[in-house]
């Protein structure tokens, strides 16, 4: 890093800007306030060797839980990076922990071509209180956005940085609250900060560049189509579980005409009930047009359709998509974005198939 690095942070609520019983988030001026009043950030300045990180904090319009947030609220987060994108180094993403994977991973996806980092983090316990981690995730987020030319979406949290769309939540409780099942760590922080560049995606080339004016226009508009076919369509994550009944895959395509996707959250390495019903069931809704995927719920590991004859009926006669080591969140923020770019550009279901096994930006190994 050379010179003063500028940082732009987006406060959207979570337990980072949170205070009262029970909790609720503050306003996004009162928590600028108490951040900027805190001796380490200086008013928007962080004082380090190699310059001074100059960082400006602005919000949503309603700062909310992350319980609260909706598809379309990872299509404006996406819309203010690419607002800013000229104008700062990097970007830091305040955010509600319960969430913050599907957050992390669909901005992955939505902001193909990125150059610059972006970097979401949160906190176990609210700024304002007397203990809490935000003060030094907030500057730990920082100081990775602007002395680190990372070129994709992560997340950090406690002493880890983390792939975004690799990452996800295993701990209510303890500041280490996010890990990587599948993937290596991108970077830690101690007394020192480091990050594992063998690990990290290659910076993208001039034809997909976001810093090329010509793409960040391209994806600019594609997001704001986006923002309008989200409505139309939905997609839904289904867990199985012991005795799971076909009349469940019935109903939810009568109770949403409009479903475009399942991600099958199945047993093990991609196994499902061989009961015919509901083979049955799930093989009507893939003739409706439905996008399945296979995507194992088990925490590390990855879907092997054809290792047992319960994962291979799900390939053979319901003709669903493997997940491969996709983590449950990023599989449905994936299945939504290609769904949505898909009818944006007038492509079937085999477009958004195809986009299911592939690599788009590091966030499954084949």
């Amino acid at each position: 890093m050379s010179g003063n690095m500028k940082i732009a942070v987006l406060y959207t609520g979570g337990t980072i800007g949170c205070e009262g019983i029970p909790l609720a988030p503050v306003s996004g001026e009162l928590f600028r306030k108490r951040v900027y009043a805190l001796p380490c950030f200086r008013n928007g300045s962080i004082r380090c060797s190699e310059g001074d990180i100059v960082f400006s904090i602005e919000w949503t319009a309603n700062p909310v839980d992350s319980s609260d947030l909706m598809p379309l609220d990872w299509v404006a987060m996406a819309s203010w990076v690419l607002e800013h994108y000229a104008c700062y180094d990097g970007f830091v993403i305040l955010h509600g922990t319960d969430t913050m994977s599907w957050s992390a991973s669909a901005l992955s996806f939505l902001l193909q071509g990125l150059s610059k980092p972006v970097v979401f983090t949160g906190s176990q316990l609210p700024l304002a209180s007397g203990r809490t981690d935000a003060v030094q995730n907030l500057l730990t987020a920082i100081m990775f956005a602007a002395n680190f030319r990372i070129p994709e979406v992560t997340l950090f949290f406690d002493h880890l940085l983390l792939r975004g769309n690799r990452s996800v939540k295993v701990d209510s409780r303890s500041f280490n609250a996010f890990l990587s099942p599948n993937y290596p760590v991108l970077g830690s922080a101690g007394t020192d900060m480091t990050v594992n560049h063998r690990v990290l995606l290659d910076p993208p080339g001039g034809s997909v560049s976001l810093d090329e004016q010509r793409n960040h226009a391209l994806r600019s508009r594609e997001i704001t189509e986006l923002s309008r076919v989200l409505p139309e369509y939905s997609v839904i994550a289904l867990t199985l579980f012991p005795g799971i009944q076909a009349g469940m895959v019935d109903a939810l395509l009568t109770l949403s005409p409009s479903l475009k996707g399942i991600v099958l959250k199945s047993f093990g390495s991609g196994n499902a009930p061989a009961s015919s019903g509901f083979i049955d069931a799930l093989a009507r809704a893939a003739d409706k047009g439905v996008v399945i995927v296979d995507a194992t719920q088990v925490l590390s590991g990855r879907v092997e359709m054809k290792r047992y004859e319960t994962g291979y009926q799900l390939q053979r006669k319901v003709h669903a998509v493997c997940g491969h080591d996709l983590t449950a969140e990023a599989t449905l923020a994936k299945l939504i974005c290609l769904t949505g770019r898909a009818m944006i550009d007038g492509h079937g279901r085999e477009s958004v198939e195809q986009g299911i096994e592939t690599v788009l930006c590091g966030e499954m190994t084949l």
